[in-house]
């Protein structure tokens, strides 16, 4: 029995070898680089928005819109709030993207208040892109500058209060966008 066996588990033996990357590291290579190609092809009609939280000294967080220009890689719209709303949000980008706007996408990520306007987008003639999740690269100009703005302006000093915030971060907008 015992050479039965043995037999038949050698004629089974398959030889498989692994494959050189597995699939998963493939697949996520190729979205890689797909992204990195619509980001080079429409940098210039592109910008990225996203939040920033700051605490405040009685630990009050308050929260720094800043909206990007890709092309250019300028600030071109920020703001200070202690509590966005939708409302808040459409009225920040009514004024960052005027109806002359050569702005055709705009990347965010998944927090609820960007997810929720898709239809005002639209009526700009502006299309949501919305990142992958926790893939904070697919924004990352943004998210470098805003790693800048925390090392440069907010590590260091505690904010008041929204006045005191704008005064500290925004004295040097553009220069902080070039980082």
């Amino acid at each position: 029995m015992k050479a039965s066996r043995s037999a038949l588990s050698s004629s089974l033996q398959v030889s498989v070898s692994p494959p050189e990357r597995p699939v998963v590291h493939q697949n996520l290579e190729r979205s890689r680089r797909t992204w990195r190609i619509f980001l080079r092809n429409h940098r210039d009609v592109l910008a990225a928005m996203d939040f920033l939280v700051v605490p405040t000294w009685n630990f009050r967080p308050l929260y720094i819109l800043v909206l990007l220009d890709h092309g250019r890689r300028i600030i071109r719209h920020f703001n200070v709030t202690s509590h966005p709303t939708g409302e808040w949000l459409r009225q920040q980008l009514r004024k960052a993207f005027p109806s002359d706007t050569t702005i055709r996408y705009l990347i965010h990520d998944r927090d609820p208040i960007f997810t929720s306007l898709k239809p005002f987008l639209a009526a700009l003639g502006i299309e949501g892109k919305v990142t992958a999740f926790r893939s904070p690269w697919q924004n990352g100009i943004l998210e470098r500058m805003n790693g800048a703005l925390r090392s440069r302006h907010l590590d260091h000093v505690i904010a008041l209060d929204e006045n005191h915030l704008r005064r500290l971060v925004f004295k040097e907008p553009q220069a902080i966008a070039m980082a």
